[in-house]
């Protein structure tokens, strides 16, 4: 009783974000076989916020079965999200003897939503017993636009499939739609893939396709570690064959250029390289980084030069803006450990992307910058812990929703996560059940791996979410509103002759949440923060 607030829903939210709540219902001694779940349209004055703007989702627990001993504890963790009528259908709307059970429910602000206060009323029916729960939802003053302004990297394909039993196309395109609705970026746009010229043109076309989508945040431009023996390119010769093969890159770069140029876009904006993951960049000599850079930078070059008069003539301007893109696509190399040698990049690109933990500071981060005109990434995975910021189901969510908070401040360009299906009990192993079973997955971390479960169970044609995933969506859309504050100081200092910015207040807010990249932080002080959030748009 001691954690019980009353029940209602109180949702506060600027239009172009989608915000969310939850309801526990807790059961006594009695199995609870069915219960129901619906809501009303919320009303303010003459305005409507319409319920199919809402969505109710039941929440399915998984064990934790080895819990951090700085997190929470074992038990059952809610994570999994299926759409309540979903889990209806299957018959798993009931609650067992002594048992909580979570409702998620997720409001969706249009763009054009008049602002106000709505109210309506979520209906729960448990057993014989109505419950009629208040909902209020202050649409505030401000808004974010669709587009996301941070790239990110967020992989599927690992084990789609197997959760699936649907190895197409299709179906990845459908996990990586589902990525784009949370602000994320994809890695794979073909399931198979020989870069046979076929697949050339198809992947092209999706990647267009992708990056004229506002929310999509990221594409990857494949590449394809078979070099021949002693392969010479620009007067480098390779001595093995394991390096990024430049005529590949520049295939693609071909197609999607000229795809690009079709649907008169630069689909290059959103794109990156994704490089080898977790190499050892302390070498010496010729590293093998800096030789993938080397090919890299020269690909773009000659992709190019090919592709000059072709593209001039038919859009000069179009054109001119590719060529810089193309040029800015970032080689993005991911790192588990200190970098300690000096980067003089000359001929090679490299955008350095270590773990949360590894740039702490600003003199660290300054120094994996690289250049002051390059770009820097960050990753999580298995490692950090807290109090660093993760994905991990025992750490708080408030965790991964501040990591966008901290991309933000600290001008981190890109986010890269291994794995966002990884269905699997270990390296290699099944599950028998995706959706309860040991949260541990590919790794000794509870939730590593895996942001989405299957759908196919519940009779949705693409991933499930989870919480995770809501809340990585919601810090990157208080992401969007750190950017559109800074463009407002921006705006007000020109005009004033004023030289100021936000950054005086809002260190002050980020001050009481996090320390370099350290998560210090309480719900009552999150929520504060974000109110004074919305507040400096008013």
């Amino acid at each position: 009783d001691e954690f019980k607030f009353p029940a209602e829903v109180n949702i506060s939210a600027i239009r172009g974000e989608e915000e969310a709540s939850q309801i526990i219902m807790t059961t006594g001694d009695t199995r609870i076989d069915a219960y129901e779940a619906s809501i009303s349209d919320l009303t303010c004055g003459d305005n409507t916020l319409s319920k199919d703007n809402v969505t109710i989702y039941h929440e399915k627990y998984i064990t934790v079965g080895a819990a951090k001993e700085y997190y929470h504890t074992n038990g059952m963790y809610p994570d999994c999200l299926v759409p309540f009528e979903n889990v209806k259908k299957v018959g798993e709307n009931y609650i067992e003897p002594n048992n909580n059970q979570g409702l998620y429910v997720s409001v969706e602000i249009p763009k054009d939503q008049a602002e106000g206060t709505y109210k309506g009323q979520l209906t729960v029916k448990i057993g014989d017993s109505i419950k009629t729960i208040p909902v209020t939802v202050n649409v505030e003053h401000g808004h974010i636009t669709e587009e996301t302004h941070f790239l990110s990297c967020f992989q599927v394909k690992w084990k789609m499939g197997e959760g699936e039993l649907d190895f197409s196309n299709e179906m990845l395109d459908k996990y990586n739609r589902t990525l784009f609705e949370y602000r994320l970026g994809a890695s794979n746009l073909l399931y198979r893939n020989e870069h046979t010229d076929k697949e050339i043109q198809l992947y092209a076309e999706y990647a267009v396709e992708y990056s004229k989508l506002p929310q999509c945040s990221g594409w990857c431009v494949p590449g394809d570690y078979s070099t021949p023996k002693n392969y010479e390119y620009h007067g480098k010769v390779l001595p093995n064959a394991n390096y990024r093969h430049p005529e590949i890159m520049i295939k693609y770069l071909l197609a999607v250029a000229r795809e690009g140029m079709k649907q008169n876009v630069n689909p290059f904006e959103k794109a990156y390289m994704y490089g080898r993951d977790e190499p050892d960049l302390n070498g010496v000599g010729d590293n093998i980084v800096q030789v993938d850079g080397f090919l890299m930078h020269h690909a773009k070059e000659d992709a190019i030069a090919l592709l000059e008069e072709e593209m001039s003539a038919q859009n000069a301007q179009l054109w001119s803006e590719m060529k810089e893109s193309i040029m800015g696509i970032p080689h993005v190399v991911t790192s588990s450990s200190f970098m300690n040698i000096e980067w003089d990049l000359g001929e090679e690109d490299m955008t350095y992307c270590p773990e949360f933990q590894f740039i702490e500071t600003q003199d660290l981060r300054d120094k994996y910058r690289l250049s002051e005109d390059n770009d820097l990434w960050w990753y999580g995975c298995c490692n950090p812990d807290y109090p660093y910021p993760t994905y991990h189901i025992d750490d708080t969510v408030i965790s991964a929703r501040l990591l966008s908070w901290m991309q933000a401040d600290y001008n981190i360009q890109g986010n890269l996560y291994w794995a966002t299906d990884y269905y699997s009990a270990g390296s290699y192993g099944d599950l028998e059940n995706y959706y309860t079973d040991n949260a541990v997955r590919s790794t000794g971390t509870n939730g590593e791996g895996y942001l989405f479960y299957p759908g196919k169970k519940y009779g949705v044609d693409g991933p499930l979410t989870s919480i995770r995933l809501e809340q990585i969506r919601d810090g990157l859309e208080e992401a969007e509103m750190i950017l559109a504050i800074r463009d407002v100081y921006k705006t007000i200092s020109e005009e004033t002759g004023l030289q100021f910015t936000e950054d005086v207040f809002m260190n002050y807010v980020y001050a009481s949440m996090y320390s370099g990249t350290r998560v210090s932080t309480t719900n009552e002080v999150f929520a504060q923060n974000r109110a004074t959030l919305i507040g400096l748009l008013n």
